[in-house]
Parts: C-alpha cells; sequence; structure tokens
C-alpha cells in the first residue's frame, strides 16, 4: 500500500477492485510512520528485516515533508 513515488500510504485496500483509489489519508500515514519507529526501538539491531524497515521509515518521511508548508 506504499506508493514508493509519493512516498505516502494509501488509505485502504479492497481485493476486489483491480485499480485501487490512492486515498493518502493523514491519520492512516500518522499511524504508519508511528509505527515503524516503534518497531525500530523494539527491533534487535541484527535483524534480518531492519534495514528495509529503516529504509521504508526514510522514504516515507522524506514523502510526508514533500507535502508540509510554512
Amino acid at each position: 500500500m506504499f506508493i514508493r513515488e509519493k512516498g505516502l500510504y494509501m488509505h485502504g485496500w479492497v481485493e476486489s477492485i483491480e485499480t485501487h483509489p490512492e486515498f493518502r489519508w493523514a491519520k492512516a500515514n500518522g499511524g504508519a510512520l508511528t509505527a515503524m519507529v516503534e518497531l525500530l526501538d523494539v527491533l534487535p539491531d541484527q535483524h534480518p528485516g531492519r534495514a528495509f524497515v529503516l529504509q521504508q521509515l526514510k522514504d516515507h518521511a522524506k514523502g510526508l515533508a514533500a507535502y508540509q508548508t510554512d
């Protein structure tokens, strides 16, 4: 559900449809960001999936920052 080009998660998924609308809700993106931070807090440094989660967090934070205004 991560839209790599935008650096954001879309909200919701319906398996029975082929083309999914890419609704990007702030609450869903905030929850995903929080979950990754909390996961990294407890995930051992040597865990094989840690690098992926950390990169996803960085990509997501960059995507969110692109939509921020002063």
